[in-house]
C-alpha cells in the first residue's frame, strides 16, 4: 500500500474533495482500492483518471446520476468520445426533425379532413391513424361494466394483433412508467384528485354517470385538463348526466361521440357520429373510416343488454383510434 494514495492526497491529484469522493463511492462512480486497518480510504494511481473524469462532466453540467449511466455505457469515455456519441445523437435529432415535420403535415391534412366530414381518409392516412392508436391512452370511468368495457377495447385490439394492457386506477400509479397502448379504468368515486391534471388520454369512455349534479359533473371534467382536436369524448345517449358532461365547453374542444341502444336516437348519432345497436346489428356512424358514410356490423352471438351496450362502447372508442373495420368486425 506504500504507493497508493490516501484520501487527502488522492483528492490534491485530482481537485476532488474528499467529502465528494466519499459519495461517489456510495453512487459506485468511484471505490477506493483498499481501506487500512484504521478504516482510511486508498487509491491507485490509475484512477486519478477516472476521478478527473468525473468532474469534467460534472462541469459540463451532468448529474451524478447520468454521469453513473455514462459511464456504465463507456467506462472509458473522455472528451473525445463523448463528442462523437454527441455528434451521432445530433444526427438522430435531425432525423426526427425531419419526420416530425412530416408529421405534422400529415397530422394536419387528416384534421382538414375531419373537419370537412365529407370525404373518406386516404390510405396513407389510415396508415398514419393507425400507427397514432398504437400508442393510445384509452380512459374507461363511470358507474358500470367499466371492466367488461375494458375487456372488449382489449379485444379488439387483440384482434388488431396489437397488445394492450388494462391498468386499474390507484393514487399510487406512476403515470410517467405506463407503457402503452394502455387503457386505464378510473371507477367514478377515484375522480377526486388533481393527478389527472398529468393524464393526456386519447379517448375517454364514460359508461353511466352517478348523478347530473354539479359536484359530479365537474369531478368527471378533471380528466380533460389536456383537449385537444384529436381526443374523443365517447358517452351514453341514453345517460342524462352524461349528455350534461358532453355541454362542457372544455369537452367540446375535442371530438364527441355517442353510444346507444336506443334507435329512436339514430337520426341524432348519424348526426353527430357514434355507435347505435338494435341488438341484431351495430350501424356505426362519422368515422371517415370507408366511403359510405356508415358501417354496419352483424352482431354474430346474442349478448345480454349490459354487455351489449359495454360492447357497443368499447367499438366506439377503438373506431375513433382508426382500427381496422375487418378486425373489428371479427370480435363482435
Amino acid at each position: 500500500m506504500k504507493d497508493w494514495l490516501s484520501i487527502g492526497q488522492f483528492s490534491k491529484r485530482t481537485g476532488v474533495s474528499a467529502r465528494a469522493l466519499r459519495l461517489y463511492e456510495k453512487m459506485g462512480l468511484i471505490e477506493s482500492a483498499s481501506r487500512g486497518e484504521n478504516g482510511y480510504r486508498y487509491y491507485r494511481e490509475d484512477q486519478i483518471s477516472v476521478a478527473r473524469k468525473i468532474r469534467e462532466l460534472k462541469t459540463l453540467g451532468f448529474s451524478l446520476k447520468e454521469i453513473c449511466s455514462l459511464l456504465k455505457f463507456d467506462t472509458q469515455l473522455d472528451m473525445k468520445s463523448l463528442g462523437s456519441l454527441l455528434k451521432h445523437r445530433l444526427n438522430l435529432i435531425l432525423q426526427e426533425e425531419k419526420l416530425l415535420g412530416e408529421q405534422k403535415d400529415q397530422i394536419k391534412s387528416i384534421l382538414s379532413s375531419l373537419n370537412r366530414k365529407t370525404n373518406a381518409l386516404s390510405e396513407r392516412e389510415r396508415k398514419y391513424v393507425m400507427d397514432l392508436f398504437k400508442k393510445a391512452t384509452i380512459v374507461v370511468t363511470g358507474v358500470e361494466d367499466l371492466d367488461k368495457t375494458a375487456t372488449y377495447i382489449k379485444d379488439h385490439f387483440t384482434a388488431s394483433r396489437q397488445d394492450i394492457q388494462i391498468i386499474q386506477w390507484n393514487e399510487s400509479l406512476e403515470l410517467s412508467d405506463i407503457a402503452l397502448p394502455v387503457v386505464i379504468i378510473i371507477p367514478e368515486s377515484k375522480l377526486t384528485t388533481d393527478q389527472f391534471k398529468n393524464l393526456k388520454p386519447d379517448v375517454i369512455v364514460v359508461k353511466n354517470v352517478g348523478s347530473s349534479s354539479k359536484k359530479t359533473i365537474d369531478s368527471y371534467l378533471r380528466l380533460f385538463s389536456h383537449v385537444g382536436p384529436h381526443m374523443a369524448t365517447v358517452l351514453n345517449a341514453d345517460d342524462r348526466a352524461s349528455i350534461e358532461i358532453a355541454k362542457s365547453p372544455l369537452v367540446q374542444k375535442g371530438k364527441i361521440y355517442y353510444f346507444s341502444k336506443n334507435t329512436g336516437l339514430k337520426d341524432q348519432i348519424k348526426k353527430i357520429g357514434g355507435t347505435i345497436s338494435d341488438g341484431e346489428e351495430i350501424t356505426v356512424y362519422g368515422f371517415n373510416d370507408h366511403k359510405s358514410g356508415n358501417l354496419n356490423i352483424k352482431i354474430k352471438n346474442i349478448r345480454a343488454h349490459d354487455e351489449e351496450v359495454a360492447l357497443i362502447a368499447a367499438l366506439t372508442a377503438v373506431m375513433d383510434l382508426g382500427m381496422k373495420v375487418e378486425n373489428i368486425a371479427l370480435t363482435v
